[in-house]
């Protein structure tokens, strides 16, 4: 199992978004027979998501920006799913997960 952990800060140019997907994309192929899984803090606070399709993690819902755009089309490129849709105190999912296990289980904890 590959578990990674992400800190994008606010307002972080496209440059970073593009070298934290290259590198995921890195894993993924390197390591394609393992169980990946990528949490953290990106910084997307526009972002929203909605329930999939096929009912497995969640899906982006208005991608408006062109990091936005960067994450989520390297995360599907490289077979994640996201997992996360827990909103912070200010109604914004900023913590994100992404694996291909697609049994991962998210809840919510008491503060």
């Amino acid at each position: 199992m590959l578990l990674g952990a992400v800190y994008i800060p606010p307002d972080s140019n496209t440059a970073v978004y593009e070298e934290h997907a290259s590198f995921v994309e890195h894993l993924t192929s390197d390591y394609n027979e393992d169980i990946v899984c990528v949490v953290g803090d990106y910084n997307l606070p526009v972002l929203e998501w909605c329930v999939a399709p096929d009912g497995d993690g969640f899906v982006p819902l208005g991608v408006s920006k062109d990091v936005e755009q960067i994450v989520c089309d390297g995360i599907s490129y490289c077979g994640l799913s996201q997992l996360n849709n827990i909103k912070n105190d200010k109604g914004s999912v900023l913590d994100l997960i992404f694996s291909n296990w697609s049994t991962t289980l998210v809840q919510q904890c008491e503060p």
